[in-house]
């Protein structure tokens, strides 16, 4: 800040020399005059004052026997003095102010946190469908309203906020399989149970809401009830005499299986780099780019891209975008994987697989995969065990209890 405030301001380098430069140097201190960036030069020092700290020194000097040089003047004043004839270049200024006026008022960045069952271009696409995307009014946005539009549309997510900082929006969102939605007003609102996905073995329960049917160990069936909306009430003999229905919510993670089945050629094309690479720049804005300089292609090529969104500060989004690539010449070649090779393309090929479920919040607990390679291929085949989340919702069937009849009567009109 305090450089900023001397730029706006303006300060110059200056020279001392003469009889008595140290007597000039204590004068401004008793003075109270700032001097910075001080060097030694022969006869002499160099140093940094102010524009009003230099009006004041015609006294100091008289006294000290010195004599003072302006090297160079540096700051807005006289950066604005040398251009004031250049017209066009303070007009081109005054119309880039306007410029990031206006955009300020558009949504050019949107950043998706805390998803892992809805990836982040499904979030993009409901944002989308909903009126909001890069290029959106800012004044039109009401974050409120998405927030209850994501939580009501996407049953999973379970907590959302959207806030706009700048020119971007951040949706951060909590995801939980087994968190029922909320009730309404209505009284013919629907409940859930909690059923079984797939077929398992319950690892854990936690239940917060409704009856439980099963725990830990049990072994379940895909659909299988889990945790019930009807919770019994009993009275004094243990027996009913009524209940009552809520959103089941629970914690429920369960054993399964995953059958992984991995074939692929023992010939594969290889890629054989010469070395030689070209690069060039794309400007972009919005849906339109424009190549910075003409590449020609090879015959055989890979490309690497980079991307870079331009922005002002933090989260001064602006529509303008540079993307960097890479363009990489290669020769095709035929290779044939050996017995070792074939193995260790295997292993890598299960570990992305198994890395993808890690990234849906699945635990691997085992894995039992066999590699088996013949004369023209290579075949890996298994089962993996993990452990996920095992619970989805089911709307439960709303049965009345009739005290006076001592019957159940289905269905609520």
């Amino acid at each position: 800040m305090i450089a900023l405030m001397k730029f706006f301001r303006g300060f110059l380098l200056v020279q001392v020399n003469g009889f008595s430069p140290e007597r000039f140097l204590n004068l401004c201190s008793n003075k109270g005059i700032e001097l910075w960036n001080m060097t030694p030069v022969n006869g002499g020092c160099s140093f940094c004052l102010s524009v009003q700290a230099f009006r004041e020194l015609r006294p100091l000097l008289r006294k000290s026997g010195t004599r003072i040089k302006i090297l160079r003047k540096y700051g807005l004043p006289f950066l604005l003095f040398r251009y004031r004839k250049r017209k066009m270049l303070f007009g081109g200024i005054a119309v880039a102010v306007c410029l990031m006026v206006w955009l300020s008022g558009f949504i050019w960045n949107i950043d998706v946190v805390g998803n892992t069952a809805y990836s982040k271009e499904a979030i993009l696409d409901y944002l989308m469908e909903a009126g909001v995307s890069s290029g959106s009014r800012i004044k039109e946005i009401d974050c409120d309203q998405l927030e209850t539009a994501l939580r009501t549309d996407l049953g999973e997510i379970s907590w959302v906020s959207v806030s706009i900082d700048g020119t971007k929006m951040t949706v951060e969102l909590s995801e939980s399989r087994n968190v029922g939605k909320q009730a309404s007003d209505d009284d013919f609102a629907p409940v859930y149970d909690l059923v079984a996905l797939k077929d398992a073995t319950v690892y854990s329960i936690i239940t917060r809401a409704g009856t439980p049917y099963v725990q830990a160990g049990t072994e379940v069936k895909a659909g299988d009830l889990l945790v019930g909306a009807r919770m019994d009430l009993f009275d004094d003999a243990g027996e009913v005499y009524g209940w009552e229905y809520t959103q089941a919510d629970a914690d429920i993670i369960g054993i399964t299986h995953y059958s992984y089945e991995d074939t692929f050629d023992l010939a594969y094309d290889s890629k054989y780099f010469t070395g030689e690479e070209k690069k060039y720049l794309t400007f972009h804005f919005g849906k339109y780019s424009v190549p910075l300089g003409a590449v020609g292609e090879y015959e055989h090529y890979e490309t690497i891209g980079e991307t870079w969104q331009l922005k002002l500060g933090t989260n001064f989004y602006l529509p303008f975008s540079i993307e960097k690539t890479r363009m990489m010449e290669y020769y095709p070649q035929k290779r044939i994987y050996s017995e070792e090779q074939a193995k260790q393309q295997a292993i890598k090929n299960l570990k992305k697989f198994c890395e993808k479920l890690i990234q849906n919040g699945i635990q691997i607990t085992k894995k039992n995969v066999i590699v088996e390679i013949s004369d023209s291929e290579c075949k890996a085949s298994g089962t993996i065990e993990v452990i996920e989340p095992l619970a989805k919702q089911k709307e439960c069937d709303i049965v009345e209890f009739s005290a006076e009849e001592g019957k159940i009567d289905d269905g609520v009109e």
